[in-house]
């Protein structure tokens, strides 16, 4: 006999008996959780590099501005001070979405142990603020990229027709 198409869909209920997460859910997110581990790890390495690189080159950039060797000295301090900056502000924005996803991978241990909706809601509202951060951060620079582009086409126009 063949199905009706025009048909209410069918859905699967996953839950267990007494408000209970099905086995099947936790295995697997069980499955995912070493996954979700590494990448919080790398994030968190991630992180660490990029603010001991600034502090490299905020070092590196005081010993360039102490040089006494005229404007180039100073500019590659200025330059190096400004990469500094802007590498720590990266390194400092990576760790929020690593301790998102080390807390989401805790999640799922907490559920295997308890098995119950809470414990679902709590760790995948870990990765919901995981995703939500990075869906911001990805419009945010997108959006500079835009800007940049814009900027250096007025740039060529207005360098063009100046000369």
């Amino acid at each position: 006999m063949l199905s009706n198409p025009y048909s209410t869909p069918e859905t699967r209920d996953f839950r267990a008996e007494g408000g209970a997460v099905a086995q099947e859910i936790i295995s697997v997110l069980l499955a995912t959780r070493p996954w979700v581990r590494l990448m919080s790890v790398m994030m968190f390495i991630g992180a660490g590099v990029m603010l001991l690189a600034a502090l490299a080159m905020l070092i590196a950039g005081g010993a360039a501005l102490g040089m006494d060797s005229g404007d180039l000295a100073g500019m590659t301090g200025g330059v190096a001070a400004a990469l500094s900056v802007l590498n720590g502000f990266f390194g400092l924005l990576y760790i929020y979405p690593a301790l998102k996803l080390w807390r989401y991978a805790s999640g799922i241990n907490v559920l295997a142990s308890v098995q119950d909706s809470t414990s679902l809601h709590a760790a995948l509202d870990q990765q919901r603020a995981f995703w939500k951060f990075i869906g911001i951060m990805i419009l945010v620079i997108l959006s500079l990229y835009l800007l940049i582009i814009v900027v250096a086409l007025v740039g060529g126009v207005l360098a063009a027709a100046s000369s």
